[in-house]
């Protein structure tokens, strides 16, 4: 069949104002949203190997963080053994998971299945943006 060409009438595009994941404008049409750490701070409180050894991480994002999701920290192969507490507590969700890389994100990070990596996973309290933990 045949159709006559019709007028595509124009409409306003409607604009919120409201932000989002505590980004300021971030609802906007095309808007594209970035999540990336600006602060990801590593340290250790001693240099020395096969030593007990307590590790610090400070990391922040750009955007908040959805409750549930999944930070990887890797480069932990020579680790044996690790486990975790927060400071502040409630900062993620306990406990925090010590392994080898998950398959899913193995591929992604073009990494091998036996890298060592620990797991957060984000609270509440560490969805926000601002919040160091």
């Amino acid at each position: 069949p045949t159709y006559a060409p019709s007028p595509i009438l124009s409409h306003p595009l409607g604009q919120s104002t409201e932000d989002l994941l505590g980004v300021e404008g971030a609802s906007q049409p095309f808007f594209v949203l970035v999540i990336r750490a600006i602060q990801a701070d590593a340290w250790q409180l001693s240099p020395f190997p096969s030593l007990q050894n307590t590790l610090f991480f400070r990391l922040r994002w750009t955007a908040n963080l959805a409750e549930g999701t999944k930070v990887l920290v890797e480069g932990l192969d020579g680790v044996s053994d690790l486990s975790c507490a927060f400071d502040p507590p409630g900062g993620f969700l306990e406990p925090c998971e010590f392994g080898t890389i998950p398959s899913e994100f193995a591929q992604q990070a073009n990494k091998d299945l036996s890298s060592k990596v620990v797991i957060f996973r984000a609270s509440p309290a560490s969805a926000l943006s601002g919040v160091v933990c």
